[in-house]
């Protein structure tokens, strides 16, 4: 049959074919079929379709069909569907689609949804996804759903929620987890929120959070989170927050000692080991290669997250760095040879040394308020005194006001950060 045959039959008489008929049409017939033609096709009809034939059907036309028809589709049918005919869907006929049909398609066909599509989703049309499914689902489709229908998920998909979907999360999507979705996050989820994210909970939710929950939290986490509530949080909310945060401490300090001993011991053998000329020179390398990771990180902040395999490699490399160029000031300082420039540098690299190993290996931010109030200062006092030092050389001038400049940077960041904290955590989404 030809496309003016085919156009030439009327709906009510399409209606009538038997579904045998209708599944002896070729993949191009049905392609050629009309608007009004495939809205007649009855329930019967479109289960005799095939996948080449649901196939054919161009996005635009598959519209036609009416919602309540796609109900009556087999998953395996849906599952036909390209993921360009699953974007052109209308509202009303993604909200008719079933769980079942919702599961049976690939997790590249979940994510060909729009978040437009997503967000008029009913949260029981989610329900027969299994955990690996959910987890999978495009971040920015989670963050396509409504607060009402977030308190609704279960706590199997809550639990199932990644590092990627819980960061793009709205405050009020947050807020509206239930005491049941909160119990169901598991200690890793929390120990990978980013303070901003964490400190969209309300102190009522933070005092549903079990011990084991709490105790995965870190220092940054938990200081953020009391500067951005402490005006609003009850004795009791308050405690908790504090029992948290003095455990966070307690765990920093000691993955702080356990790092630091080996990188001082190898920083001990570089100084003993090394002739002075060599050392001088690893020294200087180290100080290029810190330059170059600090660059990376600001260049490309969420490429070189610390949690990330750029960032481990960044914070590594920036941690080795610091064992090759401690000895000099060090050294230097021992001797009582230029203390103000010796010992702030000393200081700052103690201090950024082991933070860099120890967040190459926890992937997340530690010692964080002594590191940029009280070892940035050091560096930022340090390098001017440094410049002012070497006015006579160009090169070392030039080479310390970088350093000053870049050092002030970090300092003065963190400065607005906890200005920023110290403020209500935003209400836009």
């Amino acid at each position: 049959m030809t496309g003016p045959q085919l156009h030439a039959i009327k709906p009510e008489q399409i209606a009538k074919l038997a579904p045998e008929q209708v599944a002896a049409l070729s993949p191009e017939q049905v392609r050629q079929l009309t608007f009004d033609q495939l809205a007649a096709l009855p329930p019967k009809q479109l289960r005799a379709l095939g996948a080449e034939q649901l196939q054919a059907i161009r996005p635009s036309k598959l519209q036609a069909v009416a919602p309540g028809r796609i109900t009556g589709l087999r998953p395996d049918q849906v599952a036909a569907f390209s993921q360009e005919q699953l974007a052109g869907l209308t509202i009303e006929q993604v909200r008719k689609l079933t769980p079942d049909q919702i599961a049976g398609l690939s997790d590249e066909q979940r994510n060909a949804l729009t978040p437009e599509q997503v967000a008029a989703m009913r949260p029981a049309q989610f329900s027969h996804l299994n955990a690996i499914q959910f987890a999978a689902l495009d971040p920015a489709l989670v963050a396509a759903r409504d607060p009402a229908t977030m308190a609704k998920l279960s706590p199997r998909h809550v639990a199932a929620l990644t590092r990627e979907q819980l960061d793009v999360l709205t405050i009020h999507q947050i807020e509206a987890l239930t005491k049941q979705q909160i119990a169901a996050l598991t200690p890793k989820q929390l120990g990978e929120l980013s303070p901003g994210q964490l400190r969209k909970f309300t102190p009522r939710q933070f005092t549903w959070m079990s011990t084991e929950q709490t105790n995965a939290l870190s220092v940054l986490q938990l200081t953020t989170y009391r500067a951005t509530h402490k005006k609003a949080m009850t004795p009791d909310q308050t405690a908790a927050v504090d029992q948290a945060l003095t455990y966070a401490r307690l765990k920093e300090t000691a993955q702080l000692v356990a790092t630091f001993g080996p990188m001082a011991g190898s920083s001990y053998t570089v100084w003993q080991i090394l002739p002075p000329h060599w050392a001088a020179t690893a020294a200087g390398v180290a100080f290029g290669v810190r330059g170059i990771v600090f660059s990376a990180q600001s260049v490309f902040p969420n490429a070189a997250a610390n949690h990330k395999p750029l960032g481990r490699i960044l914070n590594a490399a920036s941690g080795a760095s610091f064992i090759f160029s401690s000895p000099g000031s060090a050294a230097g300082l021992l001797r009582g040879d230029n203390i103000g420039v010796n010992g702030s540098f000393t200081l700052g690299n103690v201090v950024y040394g082991t933070k860099s190993a120890l967040q190459s290996i926890a992937g997340r931010p530690v010692l964080r308020n002594v590191a940029e109030h009280l070892a940035g200062p050091g560096y930022v006092f340090g390098s001017l005194l440094y410049t002012a030092q070497n006015l006579h050389s160009p090169l070392a001038a030039t080479a310390g006001a970088l350093f000053t400049v870049g050092s002030a940077e970090f300092w003065l960041s963190a400065a607005r950060t906890d200005l920023l904290n110290r403020r209500a955590a935003p209400r836009t989404p």
